[in-house]
């Protein structure tokens, strides 16, 4: 009877969470002790990596216009789940759940949110929402066109692709490698040799 009141009482407090409207990061929904932590293990595992200030190295900025477009009005649970579950790249999967909301209250604090009385902890991480983007990051500039792509990549391996489509590789071939008209299934077999594997 008395697990029956247990699940009732719990069940009442989720349905009454529920209701609440989402709460914002602007509300102060960390503490300074959480971020500090989440500093340190920031510095150790994650530096590397995203960068000494969250600018995005190997891994992508966690700071900025394109952090916030890409988690606008999400849930932070969903961002600590994405850390747990995928952080650090050379052990995904290696950091704790609070581990992975100190990190958070660590990239909150750096993203100028401030800090509250209470930490984040699983009863608040699906109240609480990143705020809403209202402009997209730019996109950065583009290093090349279709043209450029189809000269440097494409054509070469058309070249050898339609050549294996008029002309049976495993047939061998009497005439010299200079010989005219120029094949690139020879040429091609003689420079790189895992092209006989593939024919």
């Amino acid at each position: 009877m008395r697990a029956i009141v247990v699940l009732f009482v719990l069940s009442l407090s989720v349905a009454a969470a529920a209701g609440q409207p989402p709460r914002s990061v602007a509300s102060g929904v960390y503490s300074a002790p959480q971020a500090d932590r989440g500093g340190a293990l920031y510095k150790s595992k994650c530096g590397d990596c995203h960068g000494k200030v969250m600018e995005g190295l190997i891994g992508p900025p966690l700071a900025g216009d394109g952090f916030l477009a890409n988690w606008s009005a999400r849930p932070l649970a969903h961002l600590v789940d994405r850390i747990q579950r995928t952080m650090p790249f050379e052990r995904p999967g290696s950091l704790s759940r609070q581990e992975s909301a100190d990190l958070l209250a660590y990239i909150l604090q750096a993203g100028k949110s401030p800090a509250g009385p209470a930490e984040l902890g699983d009863t608040t991480l699906a109240q609480i929402v990143m705020p809403t983007a209202t402009a997209r990051a730019t996109v950065p500039a583009t290093e090349g066109n279709l043209a450029e792509l189809m000269r440097a990549i494409a054509f070469p391996n058309a070249n050898i692709i339609f050549n294996l489509q008029l002309k049976n590789p495993s047939t061998p071939r009497p005439k010299p490698l200079a010989a005219s008209p120029f094949d690139y299934v020879e040429w091609g077999a003689t420079v790189y040799t895992g092209w006989l594997t593939v024919d």
